[in-house]
């Protein structure tokens, strides 16, 4: 199986003074698949926080340097990048009219369809998404 890890447990896992980080290394030690897996969503969420002006107590990496901090886990044989199959917009439908959207968790559906089209195991800090059903959910504990 993969995991698909949450933007959450990726930026947890690359910063070591992040309040997360120790959660999310003992995943990775202890409870971590073969293979992480990053999607384009998640990588660029990824990219993302860790330039946000918020992240890093303030100083945030440059967009360079996030792109570089993000190569850095895609070349660990142990990380990969997984396309998107072609049944997650069915599966995310389902989601939807199942009662499962809500104004603010369509990226998390995204994710939780996303794995469950891939057979992948979805890791996050995310309270959210506990209540999403039929996705095999890793939820870690901060």
């Amino acid at each position: 199986m993969v995991d698909l890890p949450d933007v959450n447990v990726w930026v947890a896992l690359s910063a070591v003074d992040h309040p997360f980080h120790k959660a999310a290394k003992n995943y990775f030690e202890t409870q971590a698949s073969d293979v992480l897996a990053f999607c384009r969503v998640t990588a660029m969420g990824f990219v993302h926080v860790t330039s946000h002006r918020h992240t890093f107590g303030g100083d945030p990496l440059s967009p360079p340097e996030a792109w570089k901090n993000y190569e850095r886990w895609r070349k660990r044989d142990d990380v990969a990048f997984v396309a998107e199959s072609p049944t997650v917009e069915s599966i995310l439908r389902d989601f939807v009219f199942e009662g499962q959207a809500t104004p603010s968790n369509w990226t998390d559906l995204y994710l939780a369809a996303f794995a469950k089209a891939r057979g992948s195991r979805l890791v996050t800090f995310d309270r959210g998404m506990r209540d999403l059903q039929g996705v095999n959910i890793l939820l870690l504990e901060a």
